[in-house]
């Protein structure tokens, strides 16, 4: 059932943008061809969680951010693909006032079809991307051990950086959809969710994969 809400989910855009679809949305669509090309910048938030050891997921989602700098070639009026260069952090809660955090340099590469009318279009994608590991860290919350009663007990943070324990390559799948809006001939904003699942454990003696949902907003300029 789950997986059917996913499909549902995924595709909803394309369906509810395709019954806006007209002939001169057709006409628009393919004077898009004549700029195919679009490089655009964006920001959006992510909420992750990691699968541990026997792929048991971790406590709780981390909320996290991502700013990406992405690409578009449409090679046809409903085909298209869409890379960049994204900077992602990715990270699970535990049980205890802890968290764990992994920025990563990730390089997507989505195939996508498209439908919609002339200032609305909506679209779906898979495919997979590749990640570096820039930095991982932990940070734990602990309680003031002083027992004098004038003393505060006040929390503080323990961070500690992890980096060299972890493996640097992440791979793994992703799926996309989202809504084009255009502002005129050249740009348009793109509101989009993506869903990635990584394959690559990031410690050699045990598996820790990562789950993300991504959201995030861009400007597209077409060239």
């Amino acid at each position: 059932m789950k997986n059917i809400w996913f499909v549902v989910i995924l595709f909803l855009p394309l369906m509810l943008s395709g019954q806006d679809t007209d002939e001169q949305g057709e006409r628009d669509n393919k004077a898009l061809v004549n700029r195919p090309a679009a490089i655009g910048f964006g920001a959006g938030i992510s909420f992750s969680k990691t699968l541990i050891k026997g792929l048991v997921p971790a406590d709780s989602y981390l909320p996290g951010f991502s700013y990406e700098m992405s690409f578009q070639y449409q090679f046809s009026p409903h085909w298209f693909l869409s890379s960049g260069v994204h900077h992602e952090s990715k990270g699970h809660r535990t049980r205890f006032p802890s968290y764990r955090c992994y920025n990563y340099l990730s390089i997507p590469l989505m195939i996508n079809i498209q439908s919609g009318g002339r200032h609305v279009s909506g679209y779906a994608g898979a495919g997979g991307y590749g990640a570096y590991l820039l930095k991982m860290y932990s940070t734990t919350i602990r309680k003031n051990s002083e027992s004098l009663s004038h003393y505060p007990r006040e929390n503080f943070k323990l961070q500690r950086d992890r980096t060299d324990a972890y493996e640097r390559i992440d791979l793994g799948l992703a799926a996309q959809t989202g809504v084009k809006l255009t502002l005129n001939e050249c740009a348009m904003l793109d509101l989009q969710v993506r869903f990635t699942h990584g394959l690559i454990s990031s410690l050699a003696h045990a598996k820790i994969l990562h789950r993300s949902l991504f959201t995030s907003l861009s400007f597209q300029y077409r060239f």
